[in-house]
């Protein structure tokens, strides 16, 4: 009985909270957006943005999220790394959330939005609305639709067009997208190293200032410059929760640039005494061909096969070549050694002229790949 009573309790929560039978808001309700801080995972690195709907004589207090996604979807893992899968608003208790971001030593700043009792019932309406019918689901796209983007639109969407995030919204900002996301990785030089891999060239376009609230910090900055009806929007800013400092130790040595550039030294070390001793070691050149092969097909991939727009116009195909996978079985063909001399060139020279920013620790790599193709060319 007693687990049954618990259940009960928990479905009656779960219902209160998602149905909304009692939607309209009082004199003393509030709207506000809260921003929370970057975790140190891949997918909370770069901060989280919901919508708070609170109005404590009517006993609301909830959350509209636009974060989430559905585990159970038919496919998940396929949907999910070819950018098909739908995210969905979803709402919880605010106490809830609280607690999950205060676990996760994450903090949250609450702005409250200077409104009218009449637009605070629009903006609860419309969030119902978007909620309780298909428009909840929506297809994810990191820089031009994500949980912080959504919030921003349908913000304004209903205020119209009296609400201003700050001035110049549409002009250029000083920095590109790869510029913006940078920051969020400084605790891992390695997630930063494989986020400049897998982002190709659409990565450094220049953003807008809008296009900068696809950061949930970003937006939190707009909102605090928006004026509404000539008035600031934001009436009070809070912090609700501050986050514990976290100090990370990046050991140098066991870092992208170090470890690439020491096997890079190893390599031409080998290659150098193989040059001398008029030898050649074969296994060396199927390994790095494999590899950087296997690597091109996954650039290829993200690129022609997914939805996922950062992942486009992969240049660091240059030193990882989908036809090195072809070129393994030429090796020792004559006629193929004007391919090792084409890469050897595009190696030497491809870091500095394609327009495209990489990371630091692919000169090692390049340089090695250099190292190998003019090992092939010239050797008999």
């Amino acid at each position: 009985m007693k687990i049954k009573g618990f259940v009960l309790i928990l479905l009656f929560l779960l219902f209160s909270t998602s149905t909304f039978a009692n939607n309209i808001l009082s004199e003393k309700a509030e709207i506000s957006l809260l921003t929370c801080d970057k975790g140190y995972e891949l997918y909370s690195a770069y901060g989280h943005s919901a919508i708070r709907v609170k109005d404590p004589i009517n006993n609301i207090d909830v959350v509209f999220n636009y974060g989430t996604f559905d585990y159970n979807t038919d496919n998940f893992l396929g949907k999910f790394i070819k950018g098909t899968l739908d995210y969905s608003l979803s709402t919880e208790r605010f106490e809830w959330f609280l607690d999950s971001y205060i676990n996760d030593n994450r903090g949250i700043i609450e702005q409250v939005f200077d409104l009218t009792i009449e637009e605070k019932q629009s903006v609860f309406d419309r969030l119902i609305i978007n909620y309780e019918t298909d428009e909840r689901n929506y297809r994810y796209d990191f820089f031009y639709d994500n949980c912080s983007s959504r919030i921003h639109e349908i913000i304004k969407e209903v205020l119209g067009e009296e609400l201003v995030y700050g001035e110049n919204l549409n002009e250029n900002s000083a920095e590109t997208f790869r510029n913006l996301i940078e920051p969020a990785f400084d605790f891992s030089p390695w997630t930063t190293f494989g986020v400049y891999l897998i982002m190709g060239y659409p990565t450094d376009n220049v953003a807008t200032n809008k296009q900068k609230m696809f950061l949930p910090i970003h937006m939190m900055e707009r909102f605090d410059m928006a004026t509404y009806k000539g008035n600031q929007f934001i009436k009070s800013k809070r912090i609700l929760f501050e986050s514990k400092a976290v100090n990370f130790k990046n050991s140098f040595y066991l870092s992208p640039i170090f470890i690439f550039t020491l096997i890079f030294l190893i390599v031409t070390f080998i290659s150098y005494k193989n040059y001398k001793a008029k030898k050649h070691y074969y296994s060396i050149d199927y390994f790095l061909l494999l590899i950087t092969g296997l690597i091109g097909i996954f650039f290829l991939f993200m690129w022609f096969g997914t939805r996922h727009s950062p992942t486009f116009q992969n240049m660091n195909m240059f030193w990882a070549m989908p036809l090195n996978l072809l070129a393994i079985f030429f090796l020792k063909n004559k006629k193929f050694k004007n391919y090792f001399l084409f890469m050897a060139i595009l190696n030497t020279v491809g870091f500095f002229i394609l327009p495209q920013v990489f990371h630091i620790a692919i000169i090692p790599i390049s340089l090695m790949m250099t190292v190998r193709y003019l090992k092939l060319y010239f050797f008999d």
